[in-house]
C-alpha cells in the first residue's frame, strides 16, 4: 500500500516541476486500509479565500491518478479557480479499485462504508484547506456516477450537486434514497453505452440482483424528488463535430424546488465515454465520444450555480435582464453585440476550458462588432458580469 503512494506522489512531483500548480496526495485509514486521494491545487489558490471542491471518481477498476487525464478536470480548475479532488476507492486484493455504491462491486460484497469514508474525506479537506463548504461537489463516470448518486441520496447536507456520467439507481436505491433537500443533479448517459444500458436492464453482478429503468424513469425518479415539472423541455445542442458519430440532446426539468436544476444530456450514438477527451483505445471498448462539448466544462458550468443555501447564480437559464444582445449566434466570422444599459460593461471570451482569449469594455448603449475569424471552429463561452452565453464560431 505504502510502495502505491510513493509511485502516485512520484509521478505527480514531475506533474508539480513542470507546471507550477500544487499537488497534496494524502491518505485516510478507513477499515483496516489506507484510502488514497489526491488534491489539484491551481496556482490562483492561496487559502485566502473559501474556494469550491469537485470530487472526481473514477469508474470500477479505476484509480485516482487515472481519472486526471480521463477527466481533464484540472485545465477547467486551473481558469475556474476551484480544488479538484480525486478520492480512491477500495482495494480488494491485488486489483484497484471500486466504490461501495451499491451495485455489486467487490467493495460492496466487503461492506465498506463509503459514505463513512466520504465524511472522513470531507471533513480532513476543510482542515487542509479553506474550502466553501457551500460548494462541495461530485461527478464520475460507470461506478463513479453511481457513488455520485449514491452521495446525492445520502450526503445531500453536505453535498451541493452532483454530475453522474454513465450510470444508473438500482430499483432497490430509488425506495430506499431519501435526500435531505433538493439536489441539483446532471445526468450524462449514451444511448449506446454497452455497459450501462441506455433503456435498462436486469441483470446480477457479483451475486447481486440489479434491476435498471431506462435513463427517462432514472430522470423522472430524480424530478419527482426535486419537485420539479415531470415534462422536460428538450434541446438539441449544436453539432460542432461532425466526425464523432454522436450528437447531445438536453432535457432540462424546470420549476424544481429551491431553485435546483435537474438535467440530462442524452447522447446520441454516446458509448460508455467521457464527452470531449478522447481515447482512441478505450472507444475499441467502451464506443463513441462526442466532442460537441467538454464534459468537464459544462459540468463545472453547471455546478458553479449551486450551492446548499438554495441561491442560484451564472448561466443563462436564470431569466436576469438582458445587458446584452448577441447577434447571429451561430456565427461565421463577426459577432454583433449590442449594450443594452447604460452602463459600460466588460465582455470576457473564453473558451470551452475558460481559457480567457478576449476582453474587451462596451459603452452603454453600444454595438460592437466581434471578430472571431482566427478563431478556430467551436464553443465558445461570452459573459458580461451577469450571464454567460454559449457562442457557436461556425
Amino acid at each position: 500500500m505504502k510502495q502505491q503512494l510513493t509511485i502516485l506522489i512520484f509521478t505527480l512531483s514531475a506533474w508539480v516541476t513542470a507546471s507550477g500548480q500544487t499537488w497534496v496526495v494524502d491518505s485516510i485509514y478507513h477499515q483496516t486500509q489506507y484510502r488514497y486521494y489526491g488534491a489539484y491545487l491551481p496556482v490562483a489558490y492561496n487559502g485566502t479565500t473559501p474556494w469550491p471542491v469537485v470530487l472526481t471518481l473514477h469508474g470500477g477498476g479505476g484509480n485516482a491518478l487515472g481519472t486526471v487525464g480521463f477527466t481533464q478536470m484540472n485545465n477547467v480548475a486551473d481558469t475556474a479557480n476551484f480544488i479538484v479532488v480525486y478520492p480512491q476507492g477500495t482495494q480488494v486484493g491485488t486489483k484497484c479499485c471500486s466504490w461501495a455504491a451499491g451495485v455489486g462491486s467487490p467493495s460492496d460484497t466487503l461492506g465498506i462504508d463509503d459514505i463513512l469514508f466520504f465524511n472522513k474525506l470531507l471533513d480532513t479537506l476543510i482542515t487542509q484547506f479553506n474550502v466553501d463548504t457551500n460548494r462541495i461537489y461530485s461527478t464520475g463516470l460507470s461506478q463513479g456516477g453511481y457513488m455520485s448518486q449514491r452521495l446525492a441520496c445520502e450526503l445531500s447536507n453536505r453535498i451541493a450537486a452532483v454530475a453522474p456520467l454513465c450510470s444508473n439507481l438500482d430499483s432497490l436505491q430509488m425506495i430506499s434514497c431519501n435526500p435531505t433537500r433538493p439536489i441539483s443533479i446532471m445526468v450524462i448517459n449514451g444511448t449506446s453505452d454497452l455497459l450501462v444500458p441506455y433503456n435498462g436492464a436486469t441483470f446480477r453482478n457479483n451475486g447481486w440482483p440489479l434491476t435498471y429503468f431506462p435513463t427517462d424513469t432514472l430522470m423522472n425518479f430524480w424530478a419527482l424528488k426535486n419537485g420539479c415539472n415531470i415534462i422536460p423541455i428538450s434541446q438539441n445542442l449544436p453539432d460542432t463535430n461532425l466526425t464523432d458519430n454522436s450528437t447531445i440532446t438536453k432535457f432540462q426539468y424546470s420549476n424544481c424546488n429551491c431553485n435546483v436544476q435537474t438535467i440530462l444530456y442524452r447522447v446520441n450514438g454516446g458509448g460508455h465515454t467521457w464527452p470531449g477527451v478522447e481515447n482512441t483505445f478505450y472507444e475499441l471498448l467502451a464506443g463513441e465520444t462526442n466532442e460537441d462539448v467538454h464534459a468537464s466544462a459544462d459540468i463545472w458550468n453547471f455546478f458553479k450555480q449551486h450551492s446548499l443555501t438554495c441561491l442560484t447564480t451564472g448561466i443563462d437559464e436564470l431569466g436576469l435582464p438582458q445587458t446584452i444582445t448577441i447577434f447571429p449566434n451561430p456565427t461565421d466570422n463577426i459577432l454583433n453585440v449590442r449594450n443594452n444599459t447604460s452602463l459600460k460593461i466588460t465582455l470576457t471570451l473564453t473558451d470551452i476550458m475558460g481559457l480567457t482569449i478576449l476582453t474587451t469594455e462596451v459603452m452603454g448603449d453600444t454595438l460592437v462588432s466581434l471578430d472571431l475569424s482566427n478563431f478556430q471552429t467551436g464553443i465558445y463561452l461570452l459573459t458580461d458580469g451577469q450571464r454567460t452565453t454559449k457562442i457557436i464560431r461556425n
